[in-house]
Parts: C-alpha cells; structure tokens; sequence
C-alpha cells in the first residue's frame, strides 16, 4: 500500500470482487488486473476562538469532505463571521457564521483555523461639542471608526483631546483608523488610561503637528509594519512622557519606524502668571495673592484640568469681564465667571490646559455701560425705566457685563 495526498492505500482489490484484498503470498495462476483503493485521511484542526468563549475547540477532518459543524464561540458586542485560515478575517474561509462547513476539506497537515469577528455595538455620545463612536468590551472603551466614518466627524478642527471616559467606561483602545481622514487635526492629547493603539490610526491628517502621550506606551504588537501615523506629515512629533520606563524600550527598540518620537516629553508645570490690571484677586488658587492686586502665579499642567475653580478678579466701580491675552484687544481664556474658554489658546476643546511653555492672562474690567431705549411712538413700560415709565421717548438704563438680565 502506498499514499496520495490525503489518502492512505489499503491494497489491490480484484476488479469486480472488492472483498479480495491481494497480500504478498496471493498466487494468480491467470490474468488479472489490479486496482488501488484508498481511504481519506482524516486531520485534527484547532479553533482559535480570536477573544470569544464557548463553541468548539478542535475538530476532526477528513480530506475532500465538508467539515463537521461546530458550535459557535460567542463575544460580547461582536457578530461571529466564520472560521478563516488567518486571523482578522483573512485567508480562505472554512466555517461559516452558523458554524457549517464553507467548503472541503483540502488541506494535507493540521491547521488552525480563526474566528472572525464584526462589531455589533457601536455607541455614540458627545463630549464638549464633538460626537464620538466607540465600542465597549469587557467594561472597558474603545475608540471605533466604522465602515464608512471616523471615530469623530472628519470637519474636527484644532486640538482634540480623547476623553479618558465615554459614558462611564474607561477609554483603554484606539482602534484601528480611528482618525482617519480629519484633516484640520493639529494636535492629539492620549490619556494615560490608553494601552493599545490600531493601525493608521491618523492616516490622512494632513494638518497633525504633534501627539502627546501622558502615559505609558500603548501595545502596538498588531500594528503591521508599525504604521501608526500613516499618511501624516513628516514633521509630525510625538511628545512621551520622560523617565517613563516602557517609553525608553520602545525607543531603544525603535519600535515605531515611521514617524519620529521624542525621547522625552515637554516638562509639564508651565507656568501661568495672572495680572489683576488694578484690580483685586479673588480665588482659592491665587494662593496667597487671594484679595491683593498685582500678579499671581499658578503652576499648569499639560493635558490636566480646566483650574476654574472661580478665578476672578474685582475693581471698585468696575465689572469683571474675565481673564485675557492681552490688557486690550486679545482673546479670552477665562469668562466673566472665573470659568475656563475652551477651543481657545490655553485649552484644548475639553477644557484641558493645552500649552507647553508659560503664558501670562490679563483681568479685563468694564465699567457700568448704558442701554438706551428708543419708545419708536410708543410708552415705556416697567419700573426700570425710572422716571420715563409711562413716557414716550428715549430711556436709559445703567447695566454691568456679567450681571442680571434686568427684566423685570
């Protein structure tokens, strides 16, 4: 008996008489002819369930046959495919999503075959002003692009910085293309919670200048060719925390090939420097400045909170109209409530200071200013119009920014 493929030879039968078998002491005394007969192999596959539980783990295959069926794995908040040759989904298929066969079995050594899975659950939630897509798997966040958007709507501008929660769930993944196509991105803050990072996950961000991590270095073992910033500007630089331990192996390691990283991050405790302009400090954070005028100064952290804790200023005779770039002209970067500006030079869109160097805000006052009412042929009516309540005519109210909407 010999072999073929995946067939084992069981000897020569006579033609017309399959019970005979021909053995080496067999003696024909007439012509004969002899045929081979042969029997499938039969071959152990493994099943790697790829994060599911349940099913089938291993099943016997027997060559140019369909496979046995199986019993599915399941996964929460995923939809399971079939089983494939290689993992993600590629290769050639041999289970379908219901657990049959997909086609024979033609293969002549023990395989593994992998589970594919969809994602089933896409949430969304909106976080200052910019909606976000994410899936949640064993209580944790995943920031997800799908098929046919990104994680966020590709016309984001600016500085973004991803919510260390969505909805409650901490935010430990960005998925693979998360970003991809949002062009008008400038700057990407990463939490310290992130611990894993798809691939091209800012592919086609024309406008990205920098990615800060604040925490360690995120897995990348299934990144192929460690593409994470595909398609992005060369000038493109990450910023890594310093003395961090994981950041320094993948830096020896030269782990991410394709854009350069930092080996140490912009030292965060950038000082910001207020100036009362004349007035008077007002806020648990001036510290011992709290209630005298000049200038205070406040230690900031990169990526951290708003500090907003009341931040005000007074003046004698004067309104406090918030904390600006400059004692005229400028922007704001505190409102008349001592509340933080986001979207503007100091913070990111979350509300979460954004500048690595000091910077210095000035108080802005304005004094009382007058409203003036024209009657246009009518008679006033209310008792802040004083004495030309009931008069045609023009009225004048005194009203300080920040205050009361006077309309009684």
């Amino acid at each position: 008996p010999g072999t073929s493929g995946g067939y084992d030879g069981l000897g020569m039968p006579t033609v017309g008489m399959p019970s005979w078998q021909v053995l080496p002491s067999t003696t024909f005394f007439y012509n004969q002819k002899i045929v081979a007969r042969w029997t499938a192999k039969t071959y152990t596959i493994m099943l790697d369930r790829q994060g599911g539980i349940g099913g089938s783990v291993t099943v016997t295959a027997t060559s140019d046959r369909p496979l046995p069926s199986i019993e599915i794995p399941v996964r929460t908040n995923y939809i399971f495919c079939g089983y494939y040759t290689s993992a993600e989904g590629m290769g050639t298929q041999y289970y379908t999503a219901s657990g049959t066969s997909a086609r024979d079995w033609d293969k002549t050594s023990e395989t593994t075959l992998y589970a594919k899975w969809m994602i089933d659950a896409v949430k969304y939630t909106t976080v200052n002003g910019i909606e976000w897509a994410f899936v949640v798997e064993q209580g944790t966040a995943m920031i997800y692009k799908s098929s046919n958007m990104a994680a966020i709507p590709v016309d984001t501008l600016g500085a973004l910085t991803i919510p260390s929660t969505l909805e409650g769930y901490p935010v430990t993944r960005i998925g693979d293309y998360a970003f991809d196509g949002c062009r008008g991105l400038t700057s990407v803050t990463i939490p310290d919670g992130v611990t894993s990072i798809g691939e091209c996950v800012f592919r086609l961000c024309d406008a990205l200048k920098t990615v800060t991590y604040l925490g360690n270095c995120p897995d990348v073992s299934d990144v192929s060719g460690c593409m994470i910033y595909d398609d992005t500007p060369s000038d493109l630089v990450s910023y890594v925390p310093s003395g961090n331990s994981t950041w320094s192996e993948a830096l020896a390691a030269w782990t991410w090939q394709d854009r350069a990283i930092a080996s140490v991050a912009p030292e965060s405790g950038s000082k910001l420097t207020f100036d009362s302009n004349g007035g008077v400090f007002s806020g648990a954070n001036f510290g011992a400045m709290d209630g005298k005028s000049g200038t205070a100064q406040v230690t900031m952290t990169y990526g951290k909170g708003n500090y907003d804790s009341g931040m005000r200023a007074a003046k004698s005779g004067a309104a406090f109209e918030g904390w600006w770039t400059a004692t005229a002209g400028g922007t704001p970067q505190y409102d008349a409530n001592g509340k933080c500006v986001p979207g503007e030079g100091c913070w990111n869109s979350a509300g979460l200071w954004n500048l690595q160097s000091n910077a210095k805000l000035y108080a802005r006052f304005g004094g009382p200013h007058a409203l003036k009412f024209d009657s246009n042929g009518g008679l006033f009516d209310g008792g802040n119009f004083g004495s030309m309540n009931g008069k045609s005519g023009v009225a004048q109210v005194s009203v300080t920014c920040g205050k009361g909407a006077y309309n009684s």
